[in-house]
């Protein structure tokens, strides 16, 4: 057979299918005559990660390294080479880096119990968002994360600074002061020796997002759960909000990680919900298409266990919009296009309440970003632009 191109990453794989995003070699192995080993690049491995579907990687390169931390798929890459019994700097690397973020996800976690403390000790309404919430539908609670966000009541916010503060924990220096003029929803906030604080006022942060949905947070915080963890009990949102807003989440920040999806995908699996009583939520907030697109992308990407009645009520407000970002997709596949300079980030995130607005935002974006790249002589496209003419 005629040797076709390879991707240098190596991973040997067993038979059955990546789907559009494989790419193969062809060629007779050691092993004996007649076999064939299938090589995959970086995006291709983290996929069957993904989809928990055998990958065993022959070497690690740099890319596939460089892959997983953009995807935050580090620990399931880290378990991945383990198990094939590699060695090596490049391997020690990856597993240190691990090592590191699991660290890093238990610290956290140990601290939102210790915020949760606080915050309630005065009064506060809150629930603990993320990172510590979604490892729990892991196997073994093991996810990485680098922040903690905690959502408190709009009007909270200057209680639970002071709150905050009276425990060594103030707002980062470059933060404005609260409330901001733009109406940020977020505040990040330095938690010395552990990490980034993010206090939200609302899921949506930023104003001109906020505006085109429907979120009310008290309605989100009178629905809390209380959610069992290895350092304690933790106020979160409840089952059906949590992956809401996990997959809004996804899709305002541009739905190109795959760990997201990763996230969709155990989250839908845990279960305990109504898929009715998710899909009327969505529609009541105004975000079902930005969910649906989300959980569309599970689904492909990581075979999550989405009914698709379900995709086809949340897809309803913009089907030809949804039709748009699939077609996107084929051309420039997420596993495989996380360096590129042009890809269905902007896209993705510009999704609103409906099709028409989805493209109203796009639009404007991209005049922003034109303005931006004029007025900017050092802007990177420039830069980019200049190197090709040179």
């Amino acid at each position: 057979m005629p040797t076709q191109r390879a991707f240098p990453t190596g991973v040997a794989a067993g038979a059955g299918t990546v789907g559009p995003h494989r790419r193969t070699v062809a060629r007779t192995p050691r092993g004996g005559p007649g076999a064939t080993q299938a090589l995959l690049g970086p995006g291709e491995v983290l996929l069957r990660l993904l989809r928990r579907e055998a990958a065993s990687p022959a070497w690690l390169s740099p890319a596939l390294a460089g892959a997983a931390k953009h995807h935050r798929m580090v620990l399931p890459l880290a378990a991945a080479i383990r198990a094939a019994g590699l060695d090596g700097p490049a391997v020690r690397q990856v597993e240190g880096n691990a090592l590191a973020r699991s660290v890093v996800a238990q610290r956290l976690t140990r601290a939102a119990s210790d915020v949760s403390e606080w915050l309630e000790g005065a009064g506060i309404r809150h629930a603990v968002l993320k990172g510590p919430v979604v490892a729990g539908a892991y196997p073994g609670g093991v996810r990485e994360f680098s922040d903690l966000d905690v959502l408190v009541d709009q009007a909270s916010v200057p209680v639970a600074l002071e709150v905050l503060r009276g425990h060594g924990i103030e707002p980062a220096p470059s933060q404005p002061a609260w409330p901001r003029d733009d109406a940020f929803g977020e505040i990040e906030l330095v938690m010395p020796g552990i990490g980034t604080l993010e206090l939200h006022s609302d899921l949506i942060v930023r104003a001109d997002v906020r505006a085109a949905h429907a979120l009310r947070m008290p309605a989100l915080l009178d629905r809390r759960r209380r959610l069992r963890l290895p350092g304690g009990e933790l106020p979160s949102l409840d089952v059906i909000d949590n992956l809401l807003h996990v997959a809004l989440h996804a899709t305002i920040s541009g739905g190109n990680r795959l760990g997201w999806f990763a996230d969709i995908t155990w989250l839908v699996e845990q279960g305990g919900f109504s898929w009715e009583e998710l899909v009327a939520r969505a529609h009541d907030a105004r975000i079902s298409l930005p969910v649906g697109i989300a959980l569309d992308r599970a689904v492909t990407l990581a075979a999550a266990q989405v009914q698709t009645w379900v995709l086809d009520e949340l897809l309803a407000p913009g089907r030809c919009w949804a039709r748009l970002l699939r077609g996107f997709d084929r051309l420039r596949p997420l596993a495989q296009n996380h360096e590129r300079a042009f890809q269905a980030s902007g896209l993705v995130r510009a999704t609103r309440a409906t099709g028409r607005a989805s493209l109203v935002a796009l639009v404007r974006s991209a005049l922003v970003y034109a303005v931006e790249v004029a007025r900017d002589p050092g802007h990177p496209v420039r830069a980019r632009r200049a190197a090709g003419e040179a």
